[in-house]
């Protein structure tokens, strides 16, 4: 009887432990897209990048540096929370710095607007080519912490559609 009962117990553990860590290998399977630069996410940044008001040779510098981002994004499962078909999976992101490279830039250009200057008038241009080329340069890294809300679907754990906060943290921006 007492075998039956821990028998029982431990695959009561084993159930719940696996019940909880696909939750996890969701987040993972999300994150790990951005690192293998799978299609989706390649079509998604593509999509990004479009719509961004720049020439079409800083839309390819652009699409470089992203892939840069997202191929050398590292990632750590801090915790994980679990209510019904709800889990919240905190993940700490580590990404290029690309937020304090623009933001550098930007002060730059405060005091230095006459370098991106063409035949004495400001050239837009000339700057976000000189923005995005440090961005390509920079290996400066920061960590930022996402919660990533995960539900079960069908018997399927789902990630959400992040917010465009958490998004402009795995871009680094």
């Amino acid at each position: 009887m007492k075998k039956i009962l821990i028998w029982g117990l431990l695959l009561i553990l084993i159930t719940a432990c696996s019940y909880n860590s696909m939750a996890i290998m969701a987040v993972k399977d999300y994150l790990d897209d951005y690192i293998n630069f799978n299609n989706n996410v390649e079509e998604s940044m593509n999509k990004y990048v479009e719509g961004e008001n720049i020439s079409e040779e800083q839309k390819k510098i652009y699409k470089e540096i992203l892939e840069r981002q997202y191929r050398n994004l590292n990632y750590e499962i801090i915790n994980e929370s679990y209510e019904d078909n709800k889990a919240i999976i905190g993940v700490k992101v580590t990404v290029y710095n690309l937020y304090k490279v623009q933001k550098d830039a930007d002060d730059y250009l405060v005091n230095h607007e006459e370098e991106f200057y063409t035949k004495g008038v400001y050239d837009k241009d000339k700057f976000i080519l000189y923005k995005l080329n440090l961005m390509k340069q920079t290996d400066e890294r920061i960590t930022y912490l996402i919660d990533f809300k995960v539900n079960k679907i069908e018997n399927k754990w789902i990630v959400d559609q992040p917010s465009n906060s958490d998004l402009d943290k795995i871009h680094g921006t």
